[in-house]
């Protein structure tokens, strides 16, 4: 089964990223280290996002509701496979929906968590929705990146900046975050950072 791989796939490339390598001319003075400059100024067309495979999510649990982002990153005949953020489901896992733009709210199964790398998967019905395609690389510090997500009050809003970089997580795992200019709200965790292929 296609999901299978793409689990660990996404787990593995999101969760291991190694540690990037930048030439001397990105080397940081003083622990400030300065942005790339981008060939030309990146274009809407450059930072265009097909908004389809991004999803609303909610974990129902009684009267408590959490609320994030997710993104669909598999479709098959067995059904789709949407990759979301594992501290929705840090109390527990209740009623988990999925809700794409335009679309009806679909029932959700969450397949793994690894609360380590804050990513859970969870799969949905078969959908006719293109799925995002997950990068063979990592975005560069300067890279243009777009973040995503619907925020507490459900509306999709997407960021525009750039990779500034990666930091090592408290946890001891030798997992890596990556970091970008500019603002993300609550509701938005879970959601795609894509670059200029919308991958």
């Amino acid at each position: 089964m296609r999901h299978f791989g793409a689990i660990l796939l996404v787990l593995v490339l999101s969760s291991r990223a190694p540690a990037q390598q930048f030439s001397g001319d990105d080397a940081c003075v003083d622990g400030r280290c300065p942005l790339q400059a981008a060939p030309s100024a990146p274009s809407a067309a450059d930072l265009r996002v097909d908004a389809r495979p991004i999803a609303r999510i909610v974990n129902q649990r009684g009267a408590v509701r959490a609320a994030g982002t997710g993104t669909l990153v598999d479709v098959d005949a067995d059904g789709g496979l949407v990759i979301t953020c594992a501290h929705l489901f840090r109390e527990g896992t209740g009623a988990v929906s999925v809700t794409f733009p335009d679309q009806a709210t679909l029932a959700a199964k969450v397949e793994k968590i690894d609360a380590d790398a804050d990513l859970a998967a969870l799969s949905i019905p078969t959908t006719t929705i293109e799925p995002v395609t997950v990068a063979t690389t990592y975005p560069r510090r300067g890279d243009s990146l777009v973040s995503c997500g619907y925020g507490g009050d459900g509306r999709l809003w997407c960021n525009r900046g750039q990779a500034l970089g990666y930091v090592a997580t408290a946890n001891g795992q030798n997992l890596e975050t990556l970091e970008l200019s500019g603002a993300a709200r609550f509701g938005d965790s879970g959601g795609p950072v894509l670059d200029r292929d919308h991958q």
